[in-house]
């Protein structure tokens, strides 16, 4: 089951749910297998995956490393990252086929989330104690609905902060697909020195595309370690 955004402003009802939001890898995690949403396969140790106490389902969770995402990433991808599991952490906050507040204290206290009623707390104000806390953003949802396999539901939404940034539009990516034959996105040239490539662009736009050394604005959720913008794009006031 997949998060919408929190547009910024919408109400959300006092008796959803509230949990902080780590900044990790999704995993789903049974009796002997860990694997991504999309099924592949993590290759998780045998002694880390029998040091949490499972029943027979699905637990749906975080992946997360002191050193960061890309941290997790390379570890958990990785066939032979021996020793370095014993760094990486589950959190679950879902159980597959089931509602959150059914499935909650059945989840093992070694993994489990905390969860807590949104009540009179201000979506703002909890997202700024997170992020002081180290914390990526905010979960926000219905306990009451059953988990949807594979879908964006929005009665699940995320709350994360947006950064903005601008670079210096030097080429143009070809467009593939539908696309063919049109601009399929910008190439930046950003102030640190790395070249970011950047698409959805609408359709308008992508036929009358912005002029080579135009300066393009971008909105953006985090950075790599290498001074990549994540989940960059563009911003639609540009």
């Amino acid at each position: 089951m997949l998060a919408k955004r929190w547009d910024g402003h919408s109400s959300v009802p006092s008796d959803w749910w509230w949990s902080y939001k780590r900044d990790g890898v999704r995993g789903l995690l049974s009796s002997d297998k860990l694997r991504s949403r999309y099924g592949n396969r993590f290759w998780a140790p045998g002694w880390w995956l029998a040091r949490l106490a499972k029943q027979d389902c699905i637990y749906d969770g975080e992946l997360t490393h002191p050193l960061g995402r890309q941290e997790c990433l390379s570890i958990v991808r990785s066939h032979d990252g021996g020793r370095r599991w014993s760094d990486i952490s589950f959190h679950c906050f879902d159980i597959y086929d089931r509602c959150l507040r059914e499935a909650y204290d059945s989840i093992p206290l070694v993994f489990r989330i905390k969860q807590m009623e949104l009540g009179d707390n201000s979506v703002p104000a909890l997202l700024n104690n997170a992020l002081e806390l180290g914390f990526e953003g905010l979960m926000l949802r219905d306990p009451d609905r059953e988990y949807a396999i594979g879908k964006r539901v929005n009665y699940m939404l995320k709350v994360k902060p947006v950064c903005f940034g601008s670079g210096l539009l030097i080429s143009y990516n070809d467009g593939k697909g539908r696309n063919l034959g049109v601009v399929g996105g910008y190439r930046l040239l950003l102030d640190n020195g790395v070249a970011l490539s950047i698409g959805q662009l609408p359709d308008w736009e992508r036929r009358n595309p912005k002029k080579i050394g135009s300066v393009i604005e971008f909105t953006y959720r985090d950075v790599t370690n290498s001074g990549v913008p994540l989940e960059a794009k563009i911003s639609k006031k540009a």
